[in-house]
């Protein structure tokens, strides 16, 4: 039995050694075997145009060549960063009247892909299909993520046009694809309308994808799109953790919109959430930012006085004693920039947690 357990160098005597044991084998499902695994071990190790020759010297003697292993060796040009050689031998698998795969088809079209050239890739798919192989969703998903990748909105316009030709229905993958890629240009009504419609179709519909939507409303300035989306999230059941909290709260902070924590933190209050230290401090840069430096150090000593702040209403004491009212009297003199600053650096930082209230 033949060992393909060897170096570069024997490697490339094993041609030889077929081309000999074709004179006295008769066997054609040897030889076959034999070429099929030549050509997969050139491939492994990385001698591809001898791989290439072996295709050549299995066409040139009407000797089957798998499939399967053509799309190993065109993997592994690709993985190698040879598209080049992967699309010109694809070529060859299809001169030579081999039935070829989807699988196949996919590869180099992420090979393509990876490389910017989005264009050839599609018209590949569009050649294909006229050669009987239908892309699946799988090939149309690496074309949309290559699209969004390199901003090419005209050829994700021709992506999109040719799915729906083919009826090429989106699966998971190609929502999420979507919804990111449509934030991510500033399209956030679009990726909105396609998260509502993944729960019209009966997908799983995970609530980072709604976190994706209302960061990107929230970078446009449009917080009552994205609060609105938030109302949305709870709605359908897909309750806001602290973390999930903590990323509309500073996506508001980012852009000074300060009106809309104050209902956030009393909502998390309400339901036993606690802030972390991170987020603490975020909260004081978007005060800060904001500039409301009295309403930040009124916060502060309200929270240093466990009290209950329900933004919007009036402030309710827990603790009424004498001190505490005093504090609340020395409110009115934390009104220049000077004692306001000297309290900045501990705002939000003395948040109160429920167990202490």
């Amino acid at each position: 039995m033949l060992s393909f357990c060897c170096g570069n160098s024997l490697l490339i005597q094993l041609i030889d050694f077929v081309h000999h044991i074709e004179k006295y084998c008769k066997e054609s499902k040897i030889i076959t075997k034999m070429l099929n695994m030549l050509l997969k071990k050139y491939s492994d190790h990385g001698l591809f145009d001898m791989a290439s020759e072996t295709f050549d010297y299995m066409v040139e003697k009407g000797i089957d060549c798998d499939e399967k292993t053509c799309s190993v060796h065109l993997n592994a040009m690709i993985k190698a960063d040879k598209t080049d050689l992967a699309y010109e031998f694809f070529g060859r698998m299809l001169d030579s009247g081999m039935s070829v795969s989807v699988f196949s088809l996919t590869v180099v079209v992420s090979g393509l892909c990876k490389i910017g050239e989005l264009k050839m890739a599609r018209e590949l798919v569009n050649e294909m299909l006229g050669n009987g192989t239908k892309p699946n969703v799988i090939t149309f998903n690496t074309l949309l993520d290559a699209c969004f990748r390199r901003r090419d909105v005209v050829e994700l316009r021709l992506v999109l046009q040719l799915m729906q030709e083919e009826r090429i229905e989106f699966n998971e993958t190609s929502y999420k694809i979507l919804i990111e890629g449509y934030t991510g240009t500033g399209e956030v009504e679009e990726a909105e309308k396609l998260l509502l419609e993944m729960h019209d179709e009966d997908f799983e519909v995970e609530s980072y994808l709604y976190l994706t939507v209302i960061r990107g409303y929230c970078r446009l300035g449009k917080t009552s799109s994205a609060l609105l989306l938030f109302s949305k999230m709870k709605e359908r059941k897909l309750l806001p953790s602290v973390d999930k909290y903590q990323i509309l709260i500073s996506s508001l902070c980012e852009i000074g919109e300060m009106d809309p924590v104050k209902e956030l933190l009393t909502e998390m209050h309400k339901n036993g959430l606690v802030l972390d230290d991170d987020m603490r401090d975020t909260l004081v840069e978007g005060y800060k930012k904001a500039g409301m430096m009295d309403e930040l150090a009124e916060l502060q000593c309200m929270m240093k006085m466990k009290c209950f702040v329900d933004v919007g209403s009036e402030i309710e004491l827990v603790i009424g004693d004498e001190e505490n009212l005093e504090m609340m009297d020395g409110l009115n003199d934390v009104k220049n920039d000077t004692a306001v600053e000297m309290v900045v650096d501990d705002v939000v930082k003395a948040y109160i947690s429920p167990d202490n209230l």
